[in-house]
């Protein structure tokens, strides 16, 4: 993944007024394409995309895809 993005974050938490609103599994940007990645070791979609929707209302950009990775079956889904 390291040649795909410019800038990379893992374990990026999100916090305002000292209490945290959410963390970022890992967050890739490339070219102002902002993409969100949830990694969970079971496939565990549902709380993954609620997690998602969070993050996506907390974070200023408007261009952003998220994503959903399970570890146990090496599955990457993109998440609307």
């Amino acid at each position: 993944m390291k040649d795909d993005y410019d800038v990379i974050y893992r374990n990026l938490v999100l916090s305002a007024k000292r209490s945290m609103k959410g963390e970022i599994d890992l967050m890739g940007i490339k070219d102002g394409n902002v993409h969100v990645y949830e990694v969970k070791c079971s496939f565990r979609i549902c709380k993954a995309k609620k997690q998602l929707k969070r993050l996506k209302k907390l974070l200023p950009w408007s261009n952003i895809k998220t994503y959903f990775y399970c570890g146990s079956g090496n599955i990457l889904m993109l998440v609307p």
